[in-house]
């Protein structure tokens, strides 16, 4: 059953566009889900970034794991959120669409890759743009760090990691509350759109970009499903 939540807009079909996409996945059985619209996000150069902020790269986003290519401009962001085995919540899917057409076909934009550090490090995978800043990297993981903690990761050492990649930042105002739903929106000054956390565990995930009929962009997605 999907249940779109009603504190959020919820113009669009969600459930059509993770339809769309789930169907291209052999034999993923349906389970309950809540569809979120997590704010918007600006891609002034038409570029996509998921990363980790307590990764090598460290918390600004790195252009090593960009979906380039894409249109420039102001679009939703839409989240499948599925209960996992301890009964927190969990995005599986990230879908940013376009436009009004839908994809007709779907192209692997990384060939299955998982990132530049092979899985995600802290937990915690932030989707930005290419003018998303370090500031705002720092400010999603000291935010994040305490679901983080409770959620008990198994990687024994990310605590230290993110405690790392805050070492001499400035003391961040907690947020109660932030990414109980397994996701957290923050402005994002640089674009003046928004940047989207999740708590993936240590999963990169996949991004794929859906083509309408004539081949162009149609929607974006982040499939944490992999």
């Amino acid at each position: 059953m999907a249940v779109v939540d009603t504190d959020a807009a919820n113009d669009g079909d969600p459930g059509g566009l993770f339809a769309s996409y789930l169907g291209t996945k052999a034999r993923r059985p349906e389970r309950d889900f809540t569809a979120f619209r997590a704010g918007e996000i600006v891609l002034p150069g038409g570029v996509l970034v998921p990363w980790d902020p307590a990764g090598p790269a460290g918390p600004a986003a790195p252009e090593s794991d960009a979906t380039v290519g894409l249109p420039a401009g102001r679009y939703p962001v839409w989240l499948r959120v599925e209960e996992d085995r301890r009964g927190d919540n969990q995005v599986v899917l990230v879908v940013v669409p376009f436009g009004a057409k839908p994809a007709t076909s779907w192209a692997d934009e990384q060939g299955g890759r998982r990132g530049g550090a092979g899985l995600i490090r802290s937990g915690l995978l932030c989707l930005g743009t290419d003018g998303t800043s370090l500031r705002l990297g720092e400010r999603m993981l000291a935010l994040a760090r305490p679901e983080i903690d409770r959620r008990g990761w198994r990687e024994p050492d990310v605590g230290e990691l993110c405690d790392k990649a805050l070492a001499g930042t400035e003391p961040i105002e907690p947020v109660p509350g932030a990414f109980r739903k397994g996701w957290h929106v923050l402005a994002d000054p640089g674009t003046g759109g928004e940047a989207v956390g999740l708590l993936t565990g240590a999963r990169f995930g996949r991004q794929v970009v859906g083509h309408d009929d004539r081949g162009a962009p149609a929607a974006y997605v982040l499939d944490l499903t992999v």
